[in-house]
């Protein structure tokens, strides 16, 4: 094989392993493309999250004394409750007292 020889198969290794170099880096840009697509992406979505964490802190710190009121209304009621099956008892003992006396009068009459 003569130099020349050499030197164009050389050559043609050389014009191989460039042309290898040049579709490997096509293809780095073209994952480079897609990673900013994705990366632009990822940006809107932490933007929403954002606004998502500062909407629930908002409704948070609005609905929680609205929740707490509700806690001391049903307190509340759960007291008034006891206090009116108290009363209803009592009315009970009451009506029975006066069927009593009123068997009483009914009977001296």
């Amino acid at each position: 094989m003569t130099t020349d020889e050499k030197f164009d198969l050389l050559l043609s290794k050389l014009d191989k392993v460039d042309n290898r170099l040049v579709e490997m880096d096509t293809r780095l840009n073209a994952v480079d493309t897609r990673l900013n697509a994705m990366d632009k992406r990822l940006d809107k979505i932490e933007s929403k999250l954002d606004t998502l964490e500062h909407s629930s802190y908002l409704l948070e710190n609005d609905i929680a004394p609205k929740v707490q009121v509700l806690l001391e209304h049903h307190t509340d009621l759960a007291k008034n409750v006891l206090v009116a099956k108290g009363i209803e008892e009592r009315v009970g003992m009451l009506e029975f007292e006066v069927k009593a006396i009123k068997a009483v009068m009914s009977k001296s009459a």
